[in-house]
């Protein structure tokens, strides 16, 4: 199988896990120490995903430079979603989750 699908794959199954635990925050009601360890364990899933099987897998695939230029120009873009989102939380009542969605 083609080394770009297999990344691509592996990627989106924390996508996947963050979307399902996003329907889930809208289905039962959680108090925040729940959901905060909710997510930092969603999180530690992502970042060993990404340091054990995509990034070595990825370098060996292509050019390391266009690798660390695209992780550098998604985590920018996160930032800028991140300000976007803040300032209109105060708009909707209850806005947490859906931005959640969101980043």
């Amino acid at each position: 199988m083609n080394q770009f699908i297999i990344v691509m794959l592996l990627a989106s199954i924390p996508a996947f896990g963050k979307f399902g635990g996003g329907i889930a925050a809208e289905l039962f009601k959680l108090s925040q120490r729940t959901l905060g360890i909710a997510l930092h364990g969603a999180t530690g899933v992502i970042f060993a995903v990404i340091s054990i099987e995509l990034i070595p897998r990825s370098f060996a695939a292509s050019n390391p430079l266009l690798i660390t230029l695209t992780f550098i120009a998604g985590g920018l873009f996160f930032i800028l979603i991140d300000q976007f989102i803040i300032p209109k939380r105060s708009l909707v009542k209850d806005a947490s989750v859906w931005a959640y969605f969101l980043q």
